[in-house]
């Protein structure tokens, strides 16, 4: 048979889903609020407030029972429930520290198997990873990986995230626009541990590099953002620079000890409606 992937609505698909208009900017800031949190199941986006909940615990045990412990034959039922709720509360998993942590926490997987359960997750298209960006295959072997999740309700709804972490769902929905448009991508991390979230590769250049910022406002995680950026646009000879964040929109000329760059800053729902193919 031939899998084809459907993915859950895009913002502009559930605004269409809503009824509610693209030219008033006002309450597409106040329904893209509700879809950071809610995500795009078209069961999840038409259901009242009360009944989302239930619904989301619906599809997740269907994801865990269905398509998981039934469709590969896992016997070891709480080991796997185990790593999905490792992945939606943490946003990189190596394999040895999770093997290591799930020893710790008396759960009997092998490496192997630990494996092979990881890659059943990502075949199920409930999530995702990246590697890292390196020249050499043995680093991107060697470091961990980034996960995300096929949908923003799981983060607000499963994990065990009380708060509303608004960075981790800002950048969990860039990564599925970038996966929904077929991007090749990575992120990329230097030895002092200055990270840029999203780099976009096109054949063997590297087109564009994406940083995500929920509140680019507070002075010091700006100035760390926007170094990195800086730095990874020095190595990787990338001039096309990006920081998604909730409200700034506009171009500034940066420069960190003699690396300059010009960056176009963009709210993440602005960037959700751009055709960008």
């Amino acid at each position: 048979y031939l899998a084809k992937r459907i993915f859950p609505l895009s913002f502009k698909e559930a605004l269409k889903f809503k009824g509610n208009d693209l030219k008033d900017e006002n309450k597409l800031i106040n329904f893209f609020e509700e879809y950071l949190i809610n995500g795009g199941l078209p069961e999840v986006v038409l259901a009242e407030e009360v009944e989302k909940l239930e619904i989301v615990k619906s599809y997740y045990s269907s994801v865990v029972n269905r398509d998981l412990i039934e469709s590969y034959s896992i016997r070891n039922k709480e080991g796997i429930k185990a790593i999905l709720n490792l992945l939606l509360n943490s946003t990189s998993y190596s394999y040895n520290k999770m093997y290591n942590t799930l020893k710790s926490l008396n759960y009997e997987i092998g490496k192997n198997t630990l494996i092979d359960y990881l890659s059943f997750i990502e075949d199920s298209f409930f999530m995702f990873s990246i590697p890292i960006f390196s020249y050499k295959v043995k680093d991107s072997m060697q470091y961990p990986k980034k996960n995300y999740f096929i949908d923003n309700v799981f983060l607000s709804k499963i994990s065990n995230n009380f708060s509303k972490n608004y960075g981790r769902l800002y950048e969990n929905l860039v990564a599925i626009n970038l996966l929904k448009d077929g991007e090749d991508f990575f992120y990329w991390k230097n030895l002092k541990n200055e990270e840029v979230d999203f780099v976009v590769k096109k054949g063997n250049k590297v087109d564009k590099l994406i940083q995500v910022c929920y509140d680019s406002s507070k002075t010091e995680t700006f100035e760390r953002e926007v170094r990195a950026l800086l730095k990874a646009s020095k190595e990787l000879k990338c001039k096309n620079l990006f920081v998604i964040n909730k409200d700034k929109e506009e171009v500034l000329e940066k420069e960190w000890f003699g690396i300059k760059g010009k960056i176009k800053f963009i709210p993440l729902w602005k960037w959700c409606l751009e055709e960008r193919k």
